[in-house]
């Protein structure tokens, strides 16, 4: 078995995919050699990356990241097809994958994990119409997309946006009469975007990481591992 120096970047979606597992073998198929080829995946990329300190390659000091395969691709590319498993930071995880055409309907639903919906309600007092609101709740899809969220088939996730804002109300009363307002334009619609793509992230961090274990009918959730989990974000530099 081959362990094949590499950095994350160089995983990308080359070992994991049944499309893209082809790269390598296509890279050398129009004129890179097979280092080449490894090497546009791990050092150089690093290079790109302005990363060669922390990977790139294995040695003291840098992240112990690479993939093991059952020969060398040098001799054979098409090896990198066929990945046993992924170390990161020194960590090994074991690869469980079957081309699309082996795998039965049940199969990939049953591959594809649990479905959750995530609920998000956005609000502002801000003066912003309804088509801004909308603008704004279409954002808060990006927050959740930061946190990694891959939004699959059977995800029911959806936001509510509103404004709190005094001068936008249509009291009872006035429900027959036209009445001036002032909302905001489009071009001062950016600094909100952000503020709820930030927000949002920061909204689902905060519900992981102050949830309790839950029982209810019949199932378990249980809460995050605190400990383990900042562990793991210290082993990979996200927090000190």
């Amino acid at each position: 078995m081959e362990l094949i120096k590499c950095t994350t970047a160089s995983l990308r979606l080359s070992v994991t995919l049944p499309l893209a597992q082809k790269e390598f073998a296509l890279e050398v198929k129009y004129g890179m050699t097979p280092m080449q080829a490894l090497r546009s995946a791990t050092a150089t990329a690093a290079e790109l990356l302005g990363m060669q300190d922390k990977i790139g390659s294995l040695e003291p000091g840098k992240f112990a990241d690479g993939v093991a395969v059952p020969s060398d691709p040098i001799a054979d590319i098409t090896q990198m097809e066929k990945v046993n498993f992924v170390m990161k930071s020194g960590a090994v995880y074991n690869l469980t994958y079957a081309r699309f055409d082996d795998l039965t309907l049940g199969e990939l639903r049953r591959k594809s994990g649990p479905r959750r919906s995530c609920m998000i309600v956005v609000a502002t007092d801000a003066p912003v119409d309804a088509l801004n609101l909308k603008r704004l709740a279409a954002r808060a899809i990006m927050g959740m997309a930061r946190t990694g969220a891959a939004g699959s088939n059977g995800s029911g996730d959806y936001v509510i946006a509103f404004s709190s804002a005094s001068e936008l109300r249509i009291r009872p009363g006035d429900a027959n009469k036209s009445h001036a307002v002032t909302v905001l334009g489009n071009e001062a619609m950016s600094p909100l975007f952000l503020a709820v793509i930030e927000a949002t992230e920061e909204a689902i961090y905060n519900s992981l990481f102050r949830a309790t274990t839950v029982t209810g009918r019949g199932h378990t959730v249980e809460a995050l591992p605190l400990d383990k989990t900042l562990q793991i974000l210290r082993d990979h530099r996200i927090i000190k």
